[in-house]
């Protein structure tokens, strides 16, 4: 593999964590407005949209406005703010390095395939996410040891 590879599933990782880790903690409702009437709507306009969904004749059109639909009245949380709740979550410092890995290069790996300028920016980049997230296992399962500087 090589280092983009490895430093987009290590990405792909801290995304996935911290969205599990948030819906296990966070106990914000997930809704804007709470509001029957609200919600019976959009319940009607998806019901609505199945109904018709042979005047539409696409399938994959047909979800994709249902799902839209459903999330409507639902409270948007990124990828950076679960990512950053985490973190406050586990009590782990955000440095000016982490937060510009979470803030930018955590962007434009996933879009652009870009984490550093040089190599040696993307292998400290890499190294960085690296020590993040055995930070963020280790703080999760409660360690109380002692925790490597590095990676490796």
């Amino acid at each position: 593999m090589t280092l983009n590879q490895r430093f987009y599933c290590l990405i792909i990782a801290l995304e996935s964590i911290s969205k599990s880790y948030i819906k296990t903690v966070e106990k914000e409702k997930n809704v804007m407005i709470e509001n029957e009437g609200i919600e019976n709507l959009i319940e009607d306009f998806k019901i609505s949209l199945q109904n018709r969904s042979h005047q539409i004749n696409d399938p994959d059109l047909v979800r994709k406005l249902t799902n839209w639909v459903g999330g409507l009245n639902k409270v948007r949380r990124n990828s950076v703010y679960k990512i950053i709740k985490l973190l406050d979550q586990l009590e782990i410092e955000i440095t000016p390095e982490i937060d510009k890995l979470i803030n930018v290069f955590r962007h434009t790996s996933v879009h652009e395939g870009e984490f550093g300028k040089t190599s040696a920016s993307r292998f400290n980049n890499y190294l960085l996410l690296d020590k993040l997230l055995r930070d963020i296992i280790l703080n999760i399962i409660r360690f109380k040891g002692v925790k490597s500087n590095a990676g490796y």
